[in-house]
This record gives C-alpha cells, sequence and structure tokens, in this order.
C-alpha cells in the first residue's frame, strides 16, 4: 500500500471538523492532523500529495506559482554583470557628525561621598 493523503472530517466533533486530514503510511499506521483553516488543510493535503507523486515519479511534475504562471527553472544560467558603479560619492548627508566627548578632568562624584578622578 503506497501512502495516502486525504481530508477526513470525521476526526473532530467541534467547528475544527473541516480543518482535519490524515496521512496513511504504508506501514498501516495513520497520522491525523488538525490545520488552521479548512483552506489551509485543502492545501496541506494538495501539497502532500504533489509531493508523493513525485516521489513515486521518474517525471518531475509542473508547479504553478502563486500568481498561477508555470515555475521556470534555469535551463541557462543568466549572464553575469557587474554591479553597476555609480560616478557619484556617497551622500555623507544621512550621517549624523557628533561631537566628540572632551574628557573632563574634573573630578566626578559617585555614590555617597566618593571622588573619584575621570
Amino acid at each position: 500500500m503506497a501512502t495516502a493523503v486525504r481530508m477526513n472530517n470525521t476526526l473532530r466533533k467541534d467547528g475544527k471538523k473541516d480543518c482535519c486530514f490524515e496521512i496513511s503510511a504504508p506501514d498501516k499506521r495513520i497520522y491525523q492532523f488538525t490545520a488552521a483553516s479548512p483552506k489551509d488543510a485543502e492545501e496541506w493535503v494538495q501539497q502532500l500529495k504533489f509531493v508523493l507523486q513525485d516521489m513515486e515519479s521518474d517525471i518531475i511534475p509542473e508547479d504553478y506559482d502563486e500568481r498561477g504562471e508555470l515555475y521556470d527553472d534555469v535551463d541557462h544560467p543568466l549572464p553575469i554583470s557587474n554591479p553597476p558603479t555609480s560616478s557619484q560619492p556617497i551622500d555623507d548627508e544621512i550621517y549624523e557628525e557628533l561631537p566628540e566627548e572632551e574628557e573632563d578632568s574634573a573630578p566626578v562624584k559617585v555614590e555617597g561621598s566618593h571622588w573619584l578622578g575621570a
């Protein structure tokens, strides 16, 4: 028996019953899952079936991206281009220059009556 994935709305009796799916393994074990929503459960089932089909086949199935377009694997490497070099200097105005701290030779009072020289 091959691994199978299917929706199963009999696993729960509450509002999540339509979010359940199960995986039946070849060793007759059944793994049960609850997704966050019915849509998520259906997506899990669809993707798991896709992976199982892929594992059993010598042919790589085609997958569609989120826009519904066929995913285009790289058939050939793209030409390597050097990153654009700018002839303009970096705009230093985006950096804030802080004044240098002057070392103070006056003693600094720290908690109580202890005096320390800086």
